[in-house]
């Protein structure tokens, strides 16, 4: 079975067919759902992985999606992997969702979407083994934690900067010919 730019196969499903993706998107299940194929070619297109809740008790296609490839899973091309979490769901740290099975793999996938910024403080983490792909829900630091001591640092330096300007300029105007009367001298120099 080939699936071409335009195309799209849904829908939970078994059959021991070779299953090339050429274009186009595969998306196991109506939300979630499972896919079991003989073998899988990815050439190029999208192959769209939703989560629905936890791992566990659910398991794959109450949960989330999953491919289950008996065979071989040859990935490449230009195939992107992208995950999308459904109704609102955020996934808590820790949590593992494995997404493809196979028999045996080679390649990776091109890109993946979906993986970054789930909430302000996760991100999914790729991970492929012997048996299949699975993604990590894993904590990311909060960007403003990295930066914090250094912006509180140049915060204060202009703040330091900013309380010797004004000692200097109170300075400037305690001298006689500069501060308040700078206009009188600039206009008798010219």
């Amino acid at each position: 079975l080939v699936i071409h730019e335009g195309e799209t196969l849904k829908g939970t499903w078994s059959a021991n067919i070779a299953l090339i993706q050429d274009g186009g998107k595969v998306s196991p299940g109506n939300s979630p759902g499972i896919q079991n194929v003989g073998a899988y070619t990815l050439l190029s297109g999208d192959l769209e992985m939703e989560i629905a809740a936890d791992a566990l008790p659910g398991g794959p296609g109450v949960a989330y999606d999953q491919l289950q490839v008996t065979g071989m899973a040859t990935l490449g091309g230009t195939g992107r992997l992208i995950i999308k979490l459904l109704g609102g769901y955020v996934p808590a740290v820790g949590q593992v969702f494995p997404l493809i099975t196979w028999g045996s793999a080679s390649g990776e996938f091109a890109n993946y979407l979906g993986t970054a910024a789930i909430g302000n403080d996760r991100a999914f983490v790729v991970n492929y083994s012997g048996s299949g792909l699975t993604v990590t829900v894993a904590a990311t630091p909060n960007s403003y934690d990295l930066v914090k001591a250094d912006a509180e640092g140049v915060i204060n330096q202009l703040g330091n900067m900013g309380a010797k300007l004004d000692d200097a300029g109170d300075f400037a105007e305690s001298l006689p010919f500069i501060g308040e009367n700078v206009g009188d001298l600039v206009a008798t120099v010219s």
